[in-house]
């Protein structure tokens, strides 16, 4: 996915989410999705997932039989790869969204959650969690089932008490993240970059 923030104004509304929490992104050891699984499974209250997304056959299987061993089974469903339109037609419809990687840079899935107002679940070695926590409301959790089931409960749980917040940061990100303010960063780190050039002279 693509950091698509233009179109926030369209998104459904809120009430109408179909899934508690989602996961978007490629099916691979390294989104950690048993963590995401064994961290549903810690929630004192069954709540649904929905896995976007594809990857090897024999890990997605493994993965299918770690859901009915943990019995997941009926609470999690398996949408397959979609195109960045229905990817983000599904994160509008999620009230979470959760990033349990082992390795993530910037994370552009968390922006797409930010920017359509869901909550976000990020793990704390998202390399750019510190910044995201910054400018938006998001829950920053150490990578453990416990911590990540905590944080979607709380999500879920004070989700009609936190919808003013949420579009909040949702114009933030976006107004951060605009072509426009990118453009300016740009031209400020060149300029600074000619400076010290010409300073080391």
């Amino acid at each position: 996915m693509h950091p698509t923030t233009a179109n926030i104004g369209e998104r459904i509304e809120r009430s109408e989410a179909r899934y508690d929490v989602a996961f978007v992104g490629r099916i691979d050891p390294q989104k950690d999705l048993p963590l995401l699984f064994r961290g549903l499974a810690a929630c004192a209250r069954r709540h649904t997932l929905v896995v976007v997304g594809d990857g090897r056959v024999d890990y997605v299987s493994e993965l299918q039989n770690l859901v009915r061993e943990l019995g997941l089974e009926d609470q999690v469903s398996w949408l397959g790869w979609k195109s960045h339109s229905d990817a983000l037609a599904v994160v509008r419809e999620s009230k979470v969204v959760a990033v349990t990687s082992v390795v993530e840079n910037f994370c552009h899935v968390a922006l797409e959650a930010i920017a359509n107002e869901a909550e976000l679940v990020l793990v704390d070695r998202v390399m750019s969690s510190a910044d995201f926590k910054k400018h938006a409301g998001v829950k920053v959790v150490p990578p453990t089932a416990e911590d990540v089931g905590s944080a979607i409960t709380f999500c879920l749980q004070d989700w009609s008490d936190r919808v003013s917040q949420r579009r909040v940061d949702a114009e933030q990100i976006s107004a951060i993240c605009s072509p426009q303010n990118a453009a300016q960063r740009l031209i400020d780190f060149a300029s600074t970059v000619r400076t010290n050039s010409v300073s080391c002279r």
